[in-house]
């Protein structure tokens, strides 16, 4: 059971008083003797008998007297320094050396002075605040000295906090001063925040020097953030410093993206530096799927011959997605090949009939002209002004119903025309074909019409004609009503054999051209069954 302070100063002055009323007593005892001597000296012996025997009782008397004077001396002179030695001590003990925590402290292990705990009083430090904590820093097997924290809370620094880091640092395995930690509070660092990120990267084999993070932390520098990325990047095996890192978040880039490509270039074997990617990454390039591209360029150089490898780098791949094309889609394409489709296109065969023709391009880009060189566009305008020109050098279109492959042949074998490009076509395959009006018969249609137009107009004239040549005649009386009867029932009669000679033309014609339409429809069903057989 622990007394209180102002308790255990009664008892040390109840002490100090009963010490000096032994002593008195004491001093009281020693001081008869010498009394009796002092008197027996000091009378003369004249005669033979003995001093001791003459004057006992004078000798008694006196030494009664003295005795008694000073004993009431004694007791007057201790009475007077226990008076004035006890409240003395009290107060010395009260205001300068508290002996409740010294003690505490001597318990524990801690040797303090007398002279240090006066000093700290002289400065108006208070005493329990430093010695619990000096305990409990000795507790935890530190050893800090009383003047370093005294220092400390002079300068107003919460000291609880430099104590309970310095415990918490160590305890990791951290060397940790309590001066260095002091003077980092005091220049405003959170050295709480700055030791426990020590202490996540020390545990992940990563050590990283107290002053760097002090620094980042007064440079606004997310810490936390910056140490979980580094030691994320250390886990996947990505070689980077705290430096590094936190200069990239106080540029505000997305490091996640650049740990993400540097582990991904490392894996995959790609040789780029990690300033490069910095770099590339602030010109607005594609980083990561650049990457990507190089990787499957590679890996695809594995299985390819020589002359289609595409020996792809770094340094060439960034410049073509700075170039603004999708790199990753090039280098697929150049693996996989690209198919592209032509619109409906219309040629005319030699025989004047239209053919109506759709395509599909296979090519395969060309990584090294696929900056300077023209693109899909242009392929597929090529493709088609090619296949127009092959089909009017076919002198009938059942020719090219017949084997409309041939076409698509004969544009595929002029490799002059893509030259220029890109890409580089590996074949050229129709999708579609459809017969459409012949040319000669729609020609041989307008000129009927144009020549029926001007028979009608020849019959008209001859109409006007006659019908004032009957005015003249009945004028003069050579043409009567009987006449004109006659001739207009001749007039029926011819409108009539007309008439059914005009539909029996038009039922022929009509039968003529379902005959030509049943055979294009023949043709047509030749073809899907030829193109089955090729695709079986």
């Amino acid at each position: 059971m622990k007394l209180p302070f102002k308790s255990m100063y009664l008892i040390i002055i109840a002490a100090v008083v009963i010490i000096g009323i032994v002593i008195t007593y004491m001093a009281l005892q020693v001081t008869q003797p010498e009394a009796v001597t002092e008197l027996t000296q000091d009378i003369p012996n004249e005669t033979n008998i003995p001093l001791e025997n003459t004057f006992m009782s004078e000798t008694t008397t006196a030494t009664g007297s003295a005795t008694t004077d000073t004993n009431w001396t004694t007791y007057i002179v201790v009475t007077i320094v226990a008076l004035v030695f006890g409240p003395g001590t009290f107060f010395f003990f009260y205001a300068f050396v508290p002996l409740g925590l010294w003690w505490e402290a001597r318990l524990s292990g801690i040797h303090l002075s007398w002279y240090k705990l006066v000093k700290m009083r002289w400065q108006k430090v208070p005493h329990a605040p430093i010695v619990r904590l000096l305990i409990k820093a000795y507790n935890a097997h530190i050893h800090i000295k009383i003047e370093d924290l005294t220092k400390l809370y002079l300068t107003d620094i919460a000291i609880e906090k430099i104590v309970e880091t310095q415990i918490l640092g160590i305890s990791a395995g951290l060397k940790l001063e309590t001066k260095k930690l002091g003077s980092l509070e005091h220049a405003g660092v959170d050295i709480s925040k700055v030791v426990r990120n020590m202490i996540s990267a020390h545990n992940a084999g990563i050590d990283i020097d107290i002053n760097t993070l002090s620094d980042s932390f007064l440079a606004e520098v997310d810490i936390d953030k910056v140490v979980d990325t580094l030691i994320k990047a250390h886990n996947v095996g990505v070689k980077v410093d705290y430096n590094f890192l936190s200069k990239q978040f106080l540029a505000d880039l997305d490091v996640a993206l650049l740990i993400q490509t540097m582990q991904l270039a490392q894996e995959g074997g790609v040789k780029v530096t990690r300033e490069k990617l910095v770099q590339n990454y602030l010109e607005g390039g594609k980083i990561i799927e650049v990457v990507k591209a190089v990787i499957a360029a590679n890996n695809a150089d594995k299985e390819l011959d020589q002359e289609d490898k595409l020996d792809l780098d770094y340094s060439s791949a960034i410049s073509i997605s700075l170039a603004g094309i999708d790199i990753l889609e090039a280098v697929n394409d150049s693996i996989n090949f690209k198919v592209l489709e032509t619109k409906e296109i219309v040629g005319y065969a030699g025989d004047g009939v239209e053919v109506k023709m759709k395509a599909r391009v296979t090519v395969r880009p060309r990584i090294r002209k696929i900056i300077r060189g023209a693109g899909e566009d242009t392929v597929i305008a090529r493709v088609n002004e090619a296949l127009v020109t092959e089909i009017g050098r076919v002198q009938s279109h059942y020719d090219i119903i017949e084997d409309p492959y041939e076409v698509a042949d004969l544009v595929e074998k002029r490799k002059e025309l893509f030259e220029d490009t890109a890409f580089e076509v590996k074949s050229i395959d129709v999708s579609d074909i459809k017969i459409g009006k012949s040319i000669h018969a729609e020609l041989d249609i307008e000129i009927a019409r144009a020549e029926a137009e001007k028979a009608k107009a020849k019959s008209l004239f001859a109409e006007e004609e006659v019908q004032r040549a009957m005015a003249e005649a009945f004028r003069n009386g050579n043409f009567s009503i009987e006449d004109y009867k006659k001739m207009k029932n001749i007039e029926s009669d011819t409108k009539m054999r007309e008439s059914l000679t005009s539909q029996s033309y038009l039922e022929q014609t009509k039968f003529d051209k379902d005959k030509h339409d049943n055979h294009d429809d023949h043709n047509d069903d030749n073809h899907d069954e030829h193109e089955e057989d090729d695709h079986h």
